[in-house]
């Protein structure tokens, strides 16, 4: 087993002079409606240099991808349903096939599919984040609950069989939950490709501390009939916020995109309430390079989502944030709540930001306005560099499952 910490239309490849790479094949399947991946596809091209990779694209929601991180509406061919697909791996006829699925691109059942319909390449499976980890309240409103039955069934193949799970989490306690699991995992911390854009201390001369919020969020807890959902309850650090002239905040909702979803259920409440605020500002979603490059304009980033009473689920405990990553990479020190024990505790250790009770709203401020943000930079840098460091051991296992 192997435990660590943590994290186009592209045509053949051939990179660099690994002997035992040259001519496998590998297909890379791509399931999700946007670029999210644990291994990005240049950083996976790189490890398995020599190799022929090819990517393959098929939604199951049917929706398009979006591939450019230029904010530039670019998509891909995506196949035309599930046979579509088998029929052109089987064309291509590869060694191995590289998987990425998530809950939320309800595509975890393939694994089981092309173990059946492409039975003689290996199969590595990457995992967004597994329904196995969620609540079952929670994955049967991601998918449905028959779909969810068939999703949970799959992942459960993929642990037993696989030839090799990639993922993006760490700590004890996932280290325990997955030695139970036969199939080989390694662990990645993603989104890393980036350069450091908060470096050195933020001149401001009103004194305000400045906070980005770079993720999605949902106006269901400001619904009666839905109210708060636990790991996504993010209103009252934004009020907090609102309320305290010597912070702002922007908010760039990863989930809100279009100008035509202004006026849905999902996102009508919070441009209600937080669009006419003096110190709070919502934004649509922008891309992450975007949102990198703007990184030095600010003190923290925010990446607290629970409150003291919301059930906590694995997938909480043992995963890393998008957000997070997305700080990290551009040098921000991150505040976060307990909840998140894994990514808590790596802030904490190297001392990147902060770690408050979850829904405190009281200690959430008082740590915002206390925190020696010189210091905070600087744990960022050291944890930053610990993750590559990590990545570069990760990578290397990697590629000899990969070879083997």
């Amino acid at each position: 087993m192997f435990y660590v910490n943590g994290s186009g239309v592209v045509c053949c490849v051939v990179w660099g002079d690994n002997w035992f790479m040259k001519n496998k094949k590998i297909a890379v399947i791509n399931t999700a409606n946007r670029p999210w991946a644990v291994i990005d596809t240049p950083v996976l091209m790189a490890t398995c240099a020599n190799a022929v990779v090819k990517e393959f694209y098929f939604s199951p929601s049917g929706r398009a991808f979006e591939v450019s991180d230029l904010g530039i509406d670019q998509t891909v061919a995506v196949m035309d349903g599930e046979q579509a697909l088998y029929a052109a791996l089987k064309a291509f006829n590869p060694d191995i096939l590289y998987l990425r699925v998530a809950p939320h691109t309800r595509s975890e059942y393939l694994y089981s599919c092309l173990r059946q319909q492409v039975s003689a390449a290996k199969l590595f499976v990457e995992f967004y984040d597994l329904s196995l980890l969620f609540t079952r309240d929670a994955v049967g409103y991601i998918y449905g609950n028959d779909a969810a039955k068939v999703a949970t069934a799959s992942c459960r193949a993929a642990l037993e069989g696989a030839d090799g799970l990639i993922v993006k989490m760490g700590g004890k306690a996932f280290q325990d939950w997955a030695a139970g699991c036969k199939a080989p995992i390694i662990s990645v911390f993603p989104a890393l490709e980036g350069g450091e854009k908060a470096n050195g201390q933020r001149a401001d001369k009103t004194g305000v501390r400045k906070l980005l919020y770079a993720g999605s969020a949902s106006a269901r807890e400001l619904n009666p009939d839905s109210g708060k959902t636990d790991g996504a309850n993010l209103v009252r650090y934004f009020d907090a916020i609102a309320a305290d002239k010597s912070l702002s905040l922007d908010i760039y909702n990863a989930a809100h995109s279009l100008p035509h979803e202004d006026v849905s259920v999902k996102f009508a409440a919070l441009i209600e309430r937080y669009g006419a605020q003096q110190n709070v500002h919502y934004h649509r979603a922008s891309p992450r390079q975007y949102i990198s490059d703007k990184a030095a304009g600010y003190d923290l980033g925010l990446c607290c989502a629970h409150y003291r009473d919301d059930t906590v689920m694995d997938v909480t405990r043992f995963g890393l944030p998008n957000r997070m990553m997305t700080y990290v990479d551009a040098g921000l020190p991150v505040i976060i709540d307990d909840a998140f024990a894994f990514a808590a505790d790596l802030i904490s250790r190297f001392g990147a930001g902060a770690v408050v009770p979850a829904g405190n709203m009281a200690v959430f401020l008082e740590t915002i306005k206390g925190l020696n943000l010189l210091e905070a930079k600087a744990g960022v840098r050291a944890l930053k560099h610990y993750m590559q460091t990590e990545n570069t051991q990760n990578l290397a296992a990697l590629k000899a499952m990969l070879m083997g």
